[in-house]
């Protein structure tokens, strides 16, 4: 996890795939007005989108081995 100078954050994720190599960024950047300046973002929440991420791309991955399989094709001529 990376901290900006200022109020923010910014946090990535990789997963090495049989297709592809997956990268997601999220960056969490502070508003145009002033605030308060609070350094306590709870890490919890952007593990959950990590799982997320991860179900997205293991989703994607079978879908794409599903349809290089003999079967689907032959079903989708």
């Amino acid at each position: 996890m990376a901290w900006s100078d200022r109020f923010g954050m910014e946090m990535t994720w990789q997963v090495s795939g049989a297709y592809a190599n997956w990268t997601m960024t999220v960056n969490i950047e502070p508003p145009d007005h002033e605030v308060e300046y609070r350094d306590d973002w709870r890490e919890e929440p952007l593990s959950r989108l990590h799982l997320h991420f991860c179900d997205v791309v293991n989703l994607l991955e079978l879908g794409r081995e599903v349809q290089n399989t003999r079967a689907y094709r032959l079903s989708h001529s």
